[in-house]
């Protein structure tokens, strides 16, 4: 049990705008995304999965852009690192293969 007159809380400045801003940037990705995935007459739904988790496309598309895109990323083979990125676990079976695919598939034009 906890004595609420000893509970002390801390507020701290909220900068709505930058979340906004930080909002707003993602929904235009994920439009610009859904609308480039309509144009190849590719559905979301259901959206790509790897061992029983979906994968955050943008996320993927930020990270191979990172690094340098993805012929360099096949290149070197850094298809672990950007499932790092995407926050796919590594007990994922085969999960570099995997997110190649997904990538060929969902965003490579």
């Amino acid at each position: 049990i906890i004595d609420s007159s000893n509970v002390e809380l801390k507020s701290h400045w909220q900068f709505v705008n930058r979340l906004f801003h930080r909002w707003l940037q993602n929904s235009r990705r994920a439009e610009a995304l859904k609308r480039f995935l309509a144009e190849k007459g590719i559905s979301l739904n259901p959206g790509p999965v790897i061992s029983g988790l979906s994968v955050d496309l943008i996320a993927v598309s930020q990270a191979v852009a990172k690094v340098g895109g993805y012929e360099y990323v096949n290149t070197f083979d850094l298809w672990s690192d950007i499932a790092d990125a995407a926050k796919i676990p590594i007990t994922a079976e085969n999960r570099e293969g995997k997110l190649e695919k997904v990538y060929r598939h969902y965003l490579l034009a």
